[in-house]
């Protein structure tokens, strides 16, 4: 019987997921699904360019993409999209500062007041950003990562946020800005895998043991390692 072909979609999160141009992604989440999942689940994956999340959101909602490797739940998205039930990460915030900063340490909202944050266009920010005195400044191109870095660099924004600490980590031997990172006291964000609102249970179920077992053998990780810079 042959394998069913996905189309993927994913937005950028190095390195998880890394925009490398043409319309092609790369990443430790790439090999993760390739090697480990696919096969089990009977499936082929078919993987497009990296996208900003409200781009992705839409195409998965209209059924131009049939799957993508991790999403943040939310009410909203609930009622639009398909979820896995197998969680595959969960990302714990911060924000990149350039040195010199005054920002040591995060409290409360308050500390950030009169603050520039970039951000990207639909990416879900922690309700700790929230705020009224925090400006959130979204990047709209799919390599958010290095654009935010380079408005950091320029003084164009106060602080880079970040949905976890490995993504500034995979930049630091190539952004041309030196930065520290400053941890937001929320909890980890949980990811999971999602899909059009119609799909058919049964491959959820499928990805969802696939993934689980893959997960299991500590999978995921050596994929990680292998993108990220020595210590």
């Amino acid at each position: 019987m042959q394998a069913q072909t996905l189309e993927v979609g994913a937005f950028s999160v190095a390195p998880w997921i890394i925009a490398t141009g043409n319309d092609k992604v790369s990443g430790a989440l790439v090999d993760f699904y390739n090697q480990d999942v696919a096969p089990r689940a009977g499936v082929t994956l078919r993987w497009h360019g990296a996208v900003t999340v409200s781009r992705l959101v839409e195409d998965l909602r209209l059924g131009k993409l049939q799957f993508s490797p991790i999403l943040t739940r939310t009410p909203e998205r609930l009622q639009q999209l398909r979820f896995g039930n197998t969680l595959v990460a969960r990302f714990e915030p911060c924000l990149a500062v350039l040195p010199a900063s005054p920002l040591k340490q995060l409290n409360r909202p308050e500390d950030l007041a009169g603050f520039t944050i970039g951000w990207t266009v639909g990416g879900k920010n922690p309700d700790f950003l929230d705020n009224p005195g925090i400006n959130m400044d979204r990047t709209g191109v799919p390599e958010w990562e290095l654009a935010n870095l380079g408005k950091l660099r320029l003084g164009r924004i106060d602080a880079a946020y970040f949905s976890n600490p490995l993504t500034p980590l995979f930049f630091r031997p190539i952004a041309s800005v030196q930065y520290r990172l400053v941890k937001i006291p929320v909890p980890p964000i949980a990811l999971y895998p999602v899909y059009p609102p119609d799909t058919d249970p049964a491959l959820v179920a499928r990805m969802d043991k696939a993934i689980a077992k893959a997960l299991s053998e500590g999978r995921l990780e050596r994929h990680l390692s292998n993108y990220l810079p020595p210590e």
